[in-house]
């Protein structure tokens, strides 16, 4: 088993869109203010439900890519099924115990999160449920270190969290249309496209950032 398609298997090349999310998190809620330490705790711990994720979404979608896409990792042989199921369960198990450590809240947030994580994975198929769990998921990995790192927290945080959930299921919804999975509407899903584009900066100007 080479680096290469171990590298492949956890997607380690969209890292960076998971670690920004919990820096703009922990920036945003802080305002201005330096956060705790040990708050940065939480990237590792996004890493690790955000890789473990990834391994058990291949594992689950192991015969659907035997079909579809045989040069991924486990259809391929490069990565066994079993490797990659327990990979997946140590690093989601492994994001929970960090978030924890970082602080009570991120330890049960990240408990939340990694349930929403397997059950993206497992069950999340449909043009509704699929994109609702994806923007659970990115919602929550940028609302927890927010809430926790604002001194004061504010309705305005929740909302500005939710609304960014919002419009990561709204987006997912194309990726689907893109894959056969979901229709595609584009007068709709243009207007809500735009619609949410626009309100994006209105929960954030209430919560005073």
């Amino acid at each position: 088993m080479g680096l290469r398609q171990l590298a492949r298997l956890l997607r380690v090349s969209l890292l960076p869109s998971a670690l920004a999310d919990g820096l703009a998190g922990l920036v945003l809620g802080s305002q201005g203010e330096v956060p705790e330490p040990r708050l940065f705790l939480w990237l590792p711990a996004s890493a690790a439900l955000y890789h473990g994720g990834m391994a058990l979404n291949d594992w689950a979608d192991r015969h659907h890519d035997a079909a579809t896409r045989p040069d991924r990792p486990i259809p391929s042989g490069a990565v066994p099924a079993a490797f990659a199921l327990s990979l997946g369960l140590g690093l989601l198990g492994m994001g929970v115990l960090l978030g924890s450590l970082a602080h009570p809240w991120l330890g049960w947030g990240g408990l939340g999160l990694a349930g929403l994580v397997t059950a993206y994975d497992l069950v999340g198929r449909g043009p509704l449920l699929g994109p609702l769990l994806l923007g659970s998921c990115r919602s929550l990995n940028f609302g927890l270190p927010l809430i926790v790192a604002a001194a004061a927290p504010a309705p305005g945080l929740l909302i500005l969290a939710a609304s960014y959930g919002a419009w990561v299921a709204l987006v997912s919804t194309f990726a689907r249309a893109e894959d056969g999975e979901a229709p595609l509407i584009p007068a709709r899903q243009q207007s809500l496209l735009l619609a949410c584009a626009a309100s994006l900066p209105i929960p954030a100007l209430t919560a005073g950032i």
